[in-house]
């Protein structure tokens, strides 16, 4: 117990003992009228609540004082092994290259956050944006001419196709024709030429038989054994053979010459079935439009 402490209770102890009634005054300034038994029990608690009042008052203070800016720091900042350290004086550096040209701020001088500070000459990225510029009006002007291709060949394609498939239907259809034309003038022109060649075989049998007759007959008027108008019948017999012979001559003449027919036939036929492959292939050719319309799509995504 300190010095001062010992002495005050002392003498406070001492006067108790000495007037029961009355208290002097002790080394530490207390003065007592009349003895109290509660005064002797309190007097020391008091006056140690009272320092102890003020040493929590200087606590509270100080934990006032620093702890409050300790607790706001805990709150706004974070504490890591693996971080950035916070510093108030920076060194700054630009982004891009180039001169600096301006500048609107002093060494050392209190800067906040999205202030300008400085400003690197522009010119060089402003010929950069306008040759950027150029690019894209030249792009845009490229893509506007691949949309219009791409809406053309959308328009133009199905139309191509459509009239490539109508004539490979009339060709294939008049390739039909030639065939039925070629086989309906094989038969009429096989059928005749047979006919004929029948005729004509009557005939020269018939002249052959006519012959024979007008052959004996001559020689039996000739001996008497027929008479003048026999003969005569067996030779006019035989020249009606002979005439026939001839018609039927003509005749077997004409159906051979229509064998040319079958030949101009087969020359439509083969005509018509060239036609059909090259109706085919611009067929092929016009469903070629839907590749380029893919084509024209994928500038078209491209240049977007």
């Amino acid at each position: 117990m300190p010095s001062a402490c010992r002495r005050k209770v002392f003498w406070r102890c001492r006067a108790h003992a000495e007037h029961p009634t009355q208290m002097a005054e002790t080394s530490a300034g207390f003065i007592a009228k009349s003895y109290d038994p509660r005064m002797s029990r309190f007097a020391i608690p008091i006056g140690r609540s009272v320092i102890a009042l003020i040493l929590l008052g200087v606590l509270a203070a100080a934990c006032l004082l620093f702890g409050l800016p300790w607790i706001s720091y805990r709150f706004t900042h974070s504490i890591s092994r693996d971080a950035f350290v916070e510093s108030h004086l920076v060194n700054l550096s630009p982004q891009v290259a180039g001169n600096v040209v301006e500048v609107y701020v002093q060494e050392q001088e209190q800067v906040k956050k999205g202030q300008l500070l400085a400003i690197v000459d522009p010119s060089i990225y402003r010929r950069e944006v306008e040759l950027a510029a150029a690019k894209l009006e030249v792009s845009k002007a490229a893509l506007a001419q691949s949309q219009a291709d791409l809406v053309l060949l959308q328009q133009q394609v199905p139309q191509q196709v459509a009239a490539a498939e109508a004539k490979l239907a009339a060709m294939r259809e008049n390739q039909a024709k030639s065939v039925a034309a070629l086989e309906m003038i094989s038969q009429t022109v096989d059928d005749a030429v047979t006919a004929a060649q029948k005729s004509v075989d009557a005939a020269q049998a018939a002249l052959t038989f006519a012959s024979d007759d007008e052959r004996r007959f001559t020689a039996l008027y000739t001996d008497g054994s027929a008479t003048q108008r026999r003969m005569q019948e067996a030779t006019k017999t035989h020249d009606v053979a002979k005439a026939e012979q001839k018609r039927t001559d003509a005749l077997l003449s004409e159906a051979q010459a229509n064998r040319k027919q079958v030949e101009i036939a087969k020359q439509e036929l083969a005509a018509a079935k060239s036609a059909v492959a090259q109706a085919q292939a611009d067929v092929e050719l016009a469903k070629t439009g839907d590749a380029q319309i893919l084509v024209a799509e994928r500038q078209v995504d491209q240049r977007t």
